[in-house]
């Protein structure tokens, strides 16, 4: 049956099952007993995990006495990784700063990592200025109450201070200089 209330009475199960395995490694009895593995499958390939991750659900599975369908798993999980492996969702990773697991087929490959690279590159210059703020944060409440330190330790943290304040502009240059080239290449960026 397609439509009408028993269409959608059909689903919820899907629905309820996809909103609480959402972000989470394992599953529950339930959860596997009314598992659809092919969107499963799509889903862990569009998240970016390798077709091995199967094994962890099927173990969690197993407690059940349920295995999982690996044929309609691995029919999903080919679309999910078709879907994953752009060089969009590439620059995404990278800016996210998230680990590229390997799984992109060869053909689709090089363009990922080169979007991947792209990001990353800006993920580490974000990453190092925010270290960098932090660091200056920190010496300005020491330099604010300096408590016992002598005149030679302070002026020690006020030349710590202008260093990391010039780093902080560099790395706002190389930030704004990689964003632009970025965005040149087609590349959205959130702030």
């Amino acid at each position: 049956m397609q439509g009408g209330h028993w269409g959608i009475a059909m689903r919820w199960p899907v629905l309820i099952f996809v909103l609480l395995t959402a972000g989470c490694a394992v599953m529950t009895p339930e959860q596997c007993e009314y598992a659809d593995w092919m969107e499963i499958g799509e889903r862990d390939g569009r998240d970016g995990r390798a077709s091995d991750y199967i094994a962890t659900r099927a173990k969690a599975c197993r407690k059940a006495g349920i295995a999982p369908d690996a044929t309609a798993y691995r029919i999903g999980w080919d679309r999910g990784v078709a879907w994953y492996c752009t060089p969009d969702q590439g620059f995404q990773d990278g800016y996210d700063g998230r680990a590229y697991g390997r799984i992109c087929p060869a053909p689709l490959e090089p363009d990922f990592l080169s979007a991947y690279g792209v990001g990353y590159e800006i993920y580490r210059a974000r990453v190092a200025r925010d270290a960098e703020d932090r660091m200056i944060q920190s010496i300005e409440a020491t330099l604010a109450d300096p408590g016992d330190r002598t005149e030679q330790q302070i002026r020690d943290l006020e030349r710590d201070l202008d260093l990391r304040r010039v780093q902080v502009r560099r790395l706002e240059r190389e930030l704004g200089i990689l964003e632009g080239q970025a965005s040149a290449m087609g590349y959205r960026i959130r702030y």
